[in-house]
């Protein structure tokens, strides 16, 4: 089953997601934001993999069509109500973090500081 997806993401993982999501042959857009130098730019991957994308923040007037899903992926932004609500609540995101034991983004990093022996990643729903 092809989708319409929306991807909200930036750095390696949101080139890793939409990698996938173009494999599957999904249809997709891209909303991100810039990156320094040192962190890989998920708007360098779309333009080579000739995808659309948006640097601007997700809203409900810039979506390019109705989702059947939303995946967000380290996307920095608040998602509104209002775009929840156009993909009938059908939104997700995958975190870096741990919780509830290693909250915000280096929480891999900590973990292994720590000794922990197992790592991995939030996935959850997103409502409003």
């Amino acid at each position: 089953m092809k989708l319409k997806i929306i991807l909200c993401g930036y750095n390696w993982t949101g080139c890793k997601a939409l990698a996938y999501l173009i494999d599957a042959g999904h249809t997709v857009f891209v909303f991100t934001h810039k990156s320094p130098y040192y962190i890989p730019s998920l708007i360098d991957f779309c333009e080579e993999k000739e995808v659309a994308y948006s640097t601007k923040n997700i809203s409900k007037t810039e979506l390019p069509f109705k989702p059947d899903v939303i995946c967000s992926v380290f996307y920095r932004y608040i998602i509104k109500d209002w775009v929840i609500e156009s993909c009938n609540g059908k939104i997700f995101n995958l975190h870096p973090s741990l919780l509830p034991d290693y909250k915000g983004c280096s929480s891999l990093t900590w973990a292994l500081i720590n000794g922990e022996k197992k790592t991995g990643f939030t996935y959850h729903y997103i409502d409003k």
